[in-house]
């Protein structure tokens, strides 16, 4: 895989983080009052009027498993994921997420399926959901190393992506 800035990736290949989405995009498109539901651009994909290459890249990291040594792509984009999944589409637009947003996130990893199965669509989110599988572990590591180091600092933030990389060979951008 092309680990560059940006890289185009088969969505089948990522998982998603979170157990709930919102149904719609998070602002609307320039002209519209509202924000687009998710079927209704999954209904324009697959009609070809629009492309998932069309979509700003899809944060995306890995982690690989301690026990398996499996990797899981993961995606901080759990809407545009849907999307792309929805519509079959053949490819996406990604880029590696940040150590920063992976580590501000966790509070989102929610999956209770190790990000297999859809997300359910609802406004009420569901953050009290316990994750599963490997993104479990990876979100109980992180907020363990949280709890330990200060990662408001740089010396903690260097602290805790370096013990990421080697407990689960987090690939992102620094």
């Amino acid at each position: 895989m092309n680990l560059g800035p940006e890289l185009t990736q088969n969505p089948e290949e990522i998982r998603f983080t979170q157990e709930s989405i919102s149904p719609t995009l998070s602002k609307p498109k320039p002209g519209e009052k509202t924000a687009p539901h998710l079927d209704a651009l999954v209904a324009l994909l697959n009609t070809g009027k629009q492309r998932m290459t069309d979509f700003p890249a899809c944060e995306i990291f890995s982690i690989e498993d301690p026990l398996t040594q499996e990797v899981a792509w993961f995606s901080l984009n759990n809407r545009k994921l849907y999307l792309a999944k929805k519509s079959h589409a053949p490819q996406m637009n990604t880029q590696l997420a940040t150590f920063a947003e992976i580590l501000g996130d966790t509070w989102k990893y929610t999956s209770t399926s190790d990000g297999y199965n859809y997300p359910k669509l609802s406004s009420q989110s569901d953050k009290a959901s316990v994750p599963t599988g490997l993104l479990g572990q990876f979100r109980l590591f992180l907020e363990a190393e949280k709890a330990t180091f200060d990662t408001q600092t740089p010396a903690g933030m260097a602290q805790v992506y370096d013990d990421a990389v080697q407990r689960f060979h987090l690939t992102c951008k620094r």
